[in-house]
């Protein structure tokens, strides 16, 4: 047997084996590490600070320009939230961790973008002609805080910030209509589908699939009540981080049209994105928002958890754990 380590805070990859007290979890040498997706999914842009790029809600939107107030911020950056006034174009629709539910989204955010429809860069070719003045003008004092008041280490510029590695710019040039995210932190992995339109933040890890049921099908597993165990404990950076384990730690199986058990789980994601949509509408309509376990605690989704998981227990029946 190949050399493990036995741990008392939780589930820890060595080698070919996993352990925990009570539980030995064998990952085969075809298996370990996960390579269908290990490489496929990547960090979302750096949207930071809040101050200077991030409002939720629009205060008005009038012939073609957006009015606003930014987010508040920690910090050094405390105290430049600012009211504001860019063209339309440059304004996107933008996915925050704190906005990721179990198979949905309860609502979004929005940023100011220093790229324009056609995604060329302030930097490569700076906008020119008729509506772009109010957005120059305002990345100008914003890109002016930045270098004021950020570190003297890269990067130097607000536009790099928030175009850093290209995590920003990349997302704009998908040719998928979707793609499929989980949050970075936070106490429980959590997956959506979710729109390509949506930029998503540094809270975020994502990936395009090469079908709308490959994201599904991904969304699935991250979801399942039954890994929930493996996720939390052997997919840690740090106390809250995910980061990239959970896609390197589980080999999940590269996903199969002709599959019959990788289809139902797409189709069975697809039901719980439709139902926790629904469920979002519902709260919104009586001015209430929802949450992680109100959504997972629906009636009407029951059946469709169940069978997500039996399906993951089918396909990563090791990974698996005897709770929900």
């Amino acid at each position: 047997m190949a050399i493990a380590e036995a741990v008392t805070t939780g589930w820890r990859l060595t080698g070919l084996e996993t352990q925990v007290p009570s539980r030995t979890v064998l990952v085969s040498r075809a298996t370990a590490p996960s390579e269908a997706y290990a490489n496929a999914f990547r960090n979302g842009a750096t949207l930071f600070p809040s101050a200077l790029v991030v409002f939720d809600r629009p205060q008005s939107i009038a012939l073609g320009k957006v009015y606003f107030t930014t987010n508040v911020s920690k910090g050094v950056w405390r105290g430049l939230e600012r009211n504001g006034r860019i063209e339309e174009r440059f304004v996107k629709p933008a996915l925050f961790a704190r906005l990721l539910l179990p198979f949905g989204t309860e609502g979004q955010s929005h940023i100011i973008a220093p790229f324009a429809d056609d995604h060329r860069s302030l930097e490569t070719e700076p906008p020119q002609g008729d509506g772009v003045t109010d957005f120059l003008q305002y990345w100008d004092k914003a890109d002016y805080d930045w270098r004021r008041l950020s570190s003297p280490r890269p990067p130097h510029t607000l536009l790099d910030q928030v175009d850093y590695q290209g995590k920003l710019s990349s997302q704009l040039r998908i040719d998928k209509a979707e793609k499929v995210a989980y949050n970075s932190s936070g106490g429980i992995l959590t997956s959506a589908v979710v729109s390509s339109d949506l930029i998503l933040s540094h809270t975020l890890y994502w990936t395009a699939g090469e079908t709308s049921q490959e994201n599904q099908y991904l969304s699935a597993i991250f979801n399942a009540g039954c890994l929930r165990e493996f996720f939390r404990d052997a997919c840690r950076a740090s106390d809250r981080d995910f980061m990239l384990l959970p896609v390197q730690n589980l080999p999940i199986p590269k996903f199969d049209a002709t599959d019959e058990i990788h289809v139902s789980l797409a189709a069975q994601s697809a039901l719980a994105h439709r139902r926790v949509t629904e469920l979002v509408v519902e709260r919104r309509a009586a001015g209430r928002k929802i949450n992680r376990n109100e959504a997972l605690n629906d009636p009407a989704m029951q059946p469709i958890l169940a069978a997500i998981d039996a399906a993951a227990r089918a396909i990563l029946p090791d990974y698996c754990s005897g709770g929900g």
